[in-house]
């Protein structure tokens, strides 16, 4: 079994909805753009606007992982980078300080979480996925 296999097209495109309606809790504007770039344990898209990479946006897999184990992994990452100094990713805050975003599909029919990381070399990144 591969990673695909646990991702329907269904679920995709119910990612993709869930990571458009996460976006206005990262501060950004309606016009800014989802672009799916892989699928795994999260289903992850590149968000652009104005013109550049604005970030790398997580949708994790429902039922997977709580909200509270993914905020650990975040809480353990950040302890990582500045006790350690490991350049791992950055997670950004909503525009009200949380870490995990919890987001409802329009149809009412599941919860997805959503999380911002910041990687540390975002432009080396750009120029693989463009």
């Amino acid at each position: 079994m591969n990673a695909y296999d646990t991702w329907s097209s269904v679920d995709l495109r119910s990612a993709t909805e869930a990571a458009r309606r996460a976006l206005a809790e990262y501060g950004f504007d309606d016009d800014a753009e989802v672009c799916p770039i892989g699928v795994s344990e999260n289903a992850v898209f590149r968000i652009e606007s104005n013109d550049r990479i604005a970030g790398i946006l997580r949708i994790h897999r429902r039922g997977y992982h709580t909200a509270a184990s993914i905020r650990s992994e975040f809480l353990w990452m950040q302890a990582l980078r500045t006790d350690c100094g490991l350049l791992v990713p950055q997670v950004v805050p909503t525009t009200h300080g949380a870490l995990v975003v919890p987001v409802t599909e329009s149809t009412g029919g599941g919860l997805w979480l959503a999380s911002l990381p910041r990687l540390p070399y975002l432009g080396f990144i750009h120029a693989l996925i463009r």
